[in-house]
């Protein structure tokens, strides 16, 4: 049987099923944009850990935790493993993994939580956001909960689609 002919756009199905597109594009396009930023960080890992073998300082940062210096360091790690887990999601979104809506939870639900809660695990005890930098963090805790949204709504649809088939959720 020819390949392409599996890739037929000729829907026997009632238009269900459409054949040649996968499970990814249930994404939208801005989580799209997201998930290779995850990946490209998630590339340059590690680069930092090699610099730091070598005594080269490293600035890292992600929402409002910030480090300057050995990657090694309890604030640096801390930033590095969201790092990892969000990139390690981006990935299975892009790739279409089974596991990625699960993955894209959990690192969204651990950016909600760092928008929420700011700790300085080098500097001390945690400090919490005051109200005035939770009020200036509304529009990331927003996108956020719409992430968290997107992936909640698509979980059923993404699970249940093998690879290399699209079901459209409007049907």
């Amino acid at each position: 049987m020819d390949p392409a002919a599996s890739q037929s756009t000729d829907h026997s199905d009632g238009g269900k099923f459409r054949f040649g597109r996968d499970k990814r594009f249930l994404l939208p396009r801005w989580i799209r944009c997201f998930s290779w930023l995850f990946v490209l960080y998630l590339a340059f890992l590690p680069l930092s850990f090699v610099l730091g073998l070598f005594g080269v300082p490293v600035g890292l940062g992600i929402q409002d935790l910030e480090h300057v210096g050995s990657p090694f360091a309890p604030k640096a790690l801390l930033i590095e493993s969201i790092f990892l887990v969000s990139g390690i999601a981006g990935f299975g979104l892009l790739w279409g993994k089974r596991w990625a809506i699960d993955a894209g939870l959990l690192s969204g639900l651990l950016h909600l939580a760092m928008t929420g809660l700011y700790v300085e695990p080098s500097e001390g005890p945690a400090r919490f956001q005051t109200p005035d930098r939770i009020l200036e963090a509304l529009p990331l805790v927003a996108l956020e909960l719409w992430f968290l949204v997107v992936l909640w709504k698509i979980r059923k649809h993404w699970r249940a689609t093998p690879e290399g088939v699209y079901v459209d959720p409007r049907d």
